[in-house]
C-alpha cells in the first residue's frame, strides 16, 4: 500500500492530473484489447504488446499492468493498483469489459451459438501487377491484412507476419455497417420503417422525436464528442469505461433539434443496439440474431459481434472478422443486399444507405472518404462506397469495378491514405497479367 501512495504522490508532483484522468479509460482498454486479441482474434501477447499496447503512447500504456488468466479467458488491468478493469470472454460473445470481479464471475457464464461452416470465397488468377500494389501496401505501413476480390473472386491477399487467413481482426468502425445491416433486416421483420421514434421509454418528449433514420444517419442532435486523440472523451469513456455503453449514450441530452445537425457519434450505434434488443423475447434470442440473420446467411464464420457487460452489443467497435469475412461483408453490399442469389438485406435498403447525409456519411457507412485517409477528391470510380474504423481500417465498395477490397492495420496518425491505396489497387486490375 505504501508503493502504490508513493507512486502516486510522485505522479501527481510530476504534473499527473493527466494520467489520473486518463487512468480509467486505460486500464479498460489495455483488459479489453487483451482480452480480445488473445481469445477472440487468437494472437499472441507479444504482438499485442508490440502493436496495440506499444502506439502511439507506449510509455503511458506500459504503466498498466494486467493479470491474464488462460483458463477462465479473464484479463485484469490496473493503473498503479488503482482503477482495476476486468474482461472477461464467453464462447460467441467475445469479450466484455467490467470494473467488479462479481460481474467478471457473472460474465464468464454467458454464451452463445457457435458459427456453421462456410464454403470458401473462389480465387481468381494471380497478377504480378497485384503483387506489387500489395508490396507497397505492406511496406512500412502497419498494414495486417489486404484481400481483393474482383468479380466474385479473390485476386489479390496477403498477410503480416504474426496474422493469417483465420485471424480474426477489429474493425472498429467498420462494426457500424453491420449495424446498419442488422437493422434493417429487423425492421424489416417488424413492418417498421425509418421514421419509427419514440426509441426508448426513460427518453423525454424532444428525445423521443429522434427516429431510427436519424440515429443511422448521425443526425439525431444528441450530444456526443467523439474524440480519440486528445485524452477521455464521450466515445472513449464509453467503450473503455463503461459496462452499459447504450445506457451511457442514451443519457446524453439533445444539443440540436433531430435531423438538423450531422455529427458522428458512436454513441447513435449503441442506442440502435439497444433499441434492436428490446424488439426480442429474451436475451438468448437477441445474443443468437447476430449469427442467425446476417452472420451465417453469408458465411461469416468467424464473426464474433462483442457486448458490453450489460449484454447489449457493441454495434459502434466492436465486431471481429478475418479479412476475407470483412470482404463477405463488402460483397452483399456490392450485392445490393443478396447473397447467392437469396435476399439479406431488404430491396432498396443499401440504395437508401447511400444517401448522403452530410460529412460525406450515408447510413452507418461513408459515400465519401474523409481528408484524414485521402479524400474527398476527384476520381474515376465516384460510385465506391466504403466501411471505415478506427487506426486505418477499410472496406472498400466499387461497384462499377465489382470489386471489394479490405485493408485491416494499425495506424494511429496520418501514414496511411486510402484513396492512393484503391486507385492503385484498380490501375493494377486494369493491367493485363504477363
Amino acid at each position: 500500500m505504501r508503493y502504490w501512495i508513493s507512486a502516486l504522490v510522485l505522479i501527481a508532483a510530476a504534473g499527473g492530473d493527466y494520467l489520473a484522468r486518463i487512468a480509467p479509460v486505460g486500464t479498460g482498454y489495455t483488459a479489453k484489447i487483451l482480452c480480445s486479441g488473445l481469445f477472440v482474434a487468437g494472437r499472441d501477447l507479444p504482438s499485442l504488446k508490440a502493436g496495440e499496447l506499444t502506439l502511439p503512447s507506449g510509455g503511458i500504456l506500459r504503466m498498466f499492468s494486467s493479470r491474464i488468466d488462460f483458463d477462465e479467458k479473464l484479463v485484469m488491468s490496473h493503473f498503479l493498483g488503482t482503477n482495476p478493469a476486468w474482461a472477461v470472454w464467453r464462447p460467441g460473445l467475445g469479450c466484455a469489459l467490467t470494473f467488479s470481479s462479481a460481474d467478471a464471475r457473472r460474465l464468464a457464464a454467458e454464451r452463445s451459438a457457435a458459427a456453421t461452416a462456410a464454403s470458401p470465397l473462389p480465387r481468381g488468377p494471380a497478377s504480378s501487377a497485384l503483387a506489387e500494389t500489395l508490396d507497397r501496401a505492406f511496406l512500412g505501413t502497419h498494414t495486417r491484412a489486404v484481400v481483393v476480390v474482383h468479380r466474385g473472386k479473390i485476386v489479390a491477399e496477403r498477410y503480416a507476419p504474426g496474422f493469417s487467413a483465420e485471424t480474426p481482426l477489429l474493425g472498429w468502425s467498420m462494426t457500424k455497417t453491420a449495424t446498419n445491416a442488422l437493422i434493417g433486416i429487423r425492421l424489416k421483420e417488424l413492418g417498421a420503417g425509418l421514421d419509427t421514434g419514440h426509441l426508448l421509454p426513460e427518453w423525454d418528449a424532444e428525445r423521443a422525436a429522434v427516429t431510427v433514420g436519424q440515429m443511422l444517419r448521425m443526425r439525431s442532435g444528441l450530444r456526443f464528442r467523439e474524440v480519440y486523440a486528445a485524452g477521455p472523451s464521450d466515445v472513449t469513456r464509453m467503450l473503455f469505461n463503461s459496462r452499459d455503453a447504450s445506457g451511457f449514450a442514451s443519457k446524453m441530452p439533445l444539443e440540436y433539434a433531430p435531423g438538423t445537425y450531422w455529427s458522428y457519434s458512436s454513441g447513435s450505434s449503441n442506442i440502435l443496439m439497444r433499441l434492436l434488443r428490446s424488439t426480442f423475447p429474451s436475451d438468448a434470442v437477441y445474443h443468437d440474431y447476430p449469427r442467425r440473420a446476417l452472420f451465417n446467411k453469408i458465411g461469416m464464420r468467424s464473426a464474433v459481434l462483442e457486448t458490453d457487460a450489460f449484454g447489449t452489443f457493441v454495434g459502434s467497435s466492436f465486431l471481429y472478422a478475418t479479412a476475407r469475412d470483412w470482404a463477405r461483408l463488402g460483397l452483399l453490399y456490392l450485392n445490393d443486399g443478396v447473397w447467392n442469389g437469396t435476399r439479406i438485406l431488404p430491396e432498396g435498403w443499401v440504395a437508401k444507405s447511400l444517401e448522403p447525409s452530410g460529412g460525406g456519411y450515408g447510413a452507418h457507412l461513408w459515400v465519401d472518404l474523409p481528408e484524414e485517409v485521402g479524400g474527398p477528391e476527384d476520381t474515376a470510380w465516384a460510385d465506391a462506397f466504403y466501411f471505415l474504423g478506427h487506426e486505418g481500417q477499410s472496406v472498400s465498395v466499387v461497384p462499377s469495378r465489382d470489386l471489394v477490397v479490405v485493408r485491416l492495420g494499425l495506424n494511429r496518425h496520418a501514414g496511411w491514405n486510402q484513396r492512393l491505396f484503391l486507385s492503385d489497387i484498380i490501375e493494377s486490375l486494369a493491367r493485363k497479367a504477363p
